[in-house]
């Protein structure tokens, strides 16, 4: 089993890989200013340099790929202990 310590340092990269996928690929709101448009882009070339670039890549490109993040991260969600969110089988 892993330490808490293992999950909360994975859930907080994968945390990391998902918010760069959004900035990427979702446009700033109009009228953002400029400071928070730059530090955005100072933690995403943050990313960039500690994550694998093929990866990201992928994240970008392929649907599984992120989709696979998205369910990775719920379930290092729920090994710390929140629930699943919906109330489908595990309920019965």
């Amino acid at each position: 089993m892993r330490k808490k310590s293992e999950v909360e340092k994975a859930r907080e990269a994968s945390f990391d890989l998902l918010w760069y996928v959004r900035h990427k690929r979702l446009p700033m709101p109009e009228g953002t200013p400029e400071d928070i448009i730059a530090t955005a882009n100072r933690k995403a070339k943050e990313i960039e340099g500690k994550a694998d670039p093929d990866y990201l890549d992928m994240l970008l490109t392929d649907r599984v790929a992120y989709g696979m993040l998205l369910g990775r991260i719920s379930t290092l969600r729920w090994m710390g202990g929140m629930e699943w969110g919906d109330r489908g089988i595990l309920d019965s």
